[in-house]
This record gives C-alpha cells, structure tokens and sequence, in this order.
C-alpha cells in the first residue's frame, strides 16, 4: 500500500471517493447531498485546488486509488491561540480496504504537511451520530470541541 500526494489523473476516483462518503453521511443526517451537483463541485474543487499550496490531497493506492485524504490550512481568526489550523476536510477508504491502517496513514500524511508549514493543530467535523467515525477519531487523539448545531427554518 501506497500513500502519496494526488495528481491530477487520480481526480476521478477522488470524485468517486468523496461521493462515497457523501453518502455514508447522508445515511445519518439528510442535510447531506450527495447528488449530481454535489459531484460537479468536488470536480471543480478539486480541479482548482489540487496544485494549491495551502491545499493537501492524498491518496492510497493499491493497483488503484482505494482511499483519500485531503484538507487545507484554514484561518480560524486571531481570537484563538493559534491563527491557523490544518482542516481535516474528508478521509475514506473503499470498504474492501477497511481496517487496515489505511485512514490512519493518510491523515498521518496531511498532519505531517501540516505540520511543516508550521502549523500546530488540527480540526475537523463528524457526524453527531456516525460513532464510529467518533470513536476513530478520539483514538488518533482527537478531542471533542464544539457542538454544531443546525434547527430548520
């Protein structure tokens, strides 16, 4: 198993990736879309943002891409310790591929460029009610900080 900064030929299979994922969300919350407009903005997201310095995307390959990680460096405003954070934005990895360390190394590879542009913390938002996900998170040493709430209008 490989872990190695994306290029550009992989953005199909990041696109299909991250669609995957939608839909795991969208199985525990349906404010999560998942549709074609929601493909179209990853193709144009990743598209955009795949050379850009701030901007990190991994990818686990295995003959073919099975997993992906990407995030960038996020200003969270001068009020907090630290002005600037790494984002966590999505990681996953194709089923068959679960279990075997492969999210773990990803995100050990964002925090790693994360770290070398001298940022000291990281952040990233799960689903209240994907506990597992939680529960991985929290072994990586993550910690809860907020609560977002959402109400319809």
């Amino acid at each position: 198993m490989k872990i190695r900064k994306a290029i550009i030929e992989d953005i199909p299979k990041m696109v299909e990736l991250t669609m995957q994922l939608r839909k795991i969300e969208n199985s525990f919350s349906d404010r999560v879309a998942c549709g074609k407009k929601t493909r179209e903005f990853f193709v144009e997201v990743f598209k955009k943002h795949i050379f850009d310095k701030d901007h990190f995307y991994f990818v686990a390959e295995d003959k073919e891409v099975v997993g992906l990680a990407f995030g960038w460096r996020e200003n969270i405003f001068p009020v907090y310790k630290n002005e600037y954070v790494g984002y966590v934005a999505d990681v996953i990895v194709k089923e068959k591929y679960r279990g075997r360390g492969i999210g773990k190394k990803l995100v050990s590879a964002l925090e790693n460029e994360f770290k070398k542009i001298g940022l000291k913390e990281t952040q990233l938002l799960v689903l209240k009610d994907n506990k597992r996900a939680h529960e991985v998170w929290k072994e990586m040493g993550y910690n809860d900080l907020y609560i977002e709430m959402r109400k319809d209008l």
